[in-house]
């Protein structure tokens, strides 16, 4: 049985694409979400 994810699946896409257009640093997202950088670095790289 896995995790359960903190962060939604709609949270994730949204972050994504407000760092795609430049609006938000992966830091900050991380810091948002309370994350390690790697981990919405491995968000970026599924989208």
């Amino acid at each position: 049985m896995g995790r359960k994810s903190k962060v939604s699946n709609e949270d994730k896409i949204l972050s994504v694409r407000k760092y795609l257009n430049n609006e938000i640093s992966i830091a900050n997202i991380a810091d948002k979400y309370s994350l390690n950088v790697s981990s919405v670095k491995g968000w970026i790289t599924k989208y």
